[in-house]
């Protein structure tokens, strides 16, 4: 097993900027995750996935390559997009029953932490992801 998760993919489009236009290969599982990636289950909703990417190394339109991410980018994504709304749940939760005793101020509290979870993860989400892209590595398949 290997520290990255790898993925095949097809360039479509290069850009002067040295950016590609890749597309993702659903067919096959990625490499280092035993194929459970959830993206695969609803082929409907990933065919042509598409992503633009900085690349490194020079290719043409039509040239397969392989698109890896470290685990640890996809770990640190997945807790803390899913993580901080649980958090602002059962944080809120708590304050609620804290401040109030009843079952009724705990609701309200969950609600609240819910709700400034999701104001706060929108924001969040763009800067992780620019995190993640940086992290991104394209090579040449063979």
């Amino acid at each position: 097993m290997t520290d990255c998760m790898t993925v095949r993919a097809v360039v479509r489009n290069t850009d002067a900027d040295g950016r590609v236009q890749i597309e993702l290969d659903e067919s096959q599982a990625c490499e280092g995750c035993a194929g459970t990636c959830i993206w695969r289950w609803f082929p409907d909703t990933t065919r042509g996935a598409r992503a633009a990417l900085a690349a490194d190394v020079s290719v043409s339109a039509g040239t397969p390559v392989l698109v890896s991410l470290p685990r640890h980018c996809v770990l640190l994504s997945a807790v803390t997009l899913h993580g901080l709304p649980w958090a602002g749940l059962l944080a809120g939760a708590l304050a609620g029953w804290g401040l109030t005793g009843t079952d009724l101020g705990c609701f309200a509290g969950a609600v609240i932490g819910v709700a400034l979870a999701a104001l706060l993860t929108p924001g969040l989400r763009r800067r992780i992801e620019q995190a993640t892209l940086r992290h991104v590595t394209l090579k040449t398949a063979r």
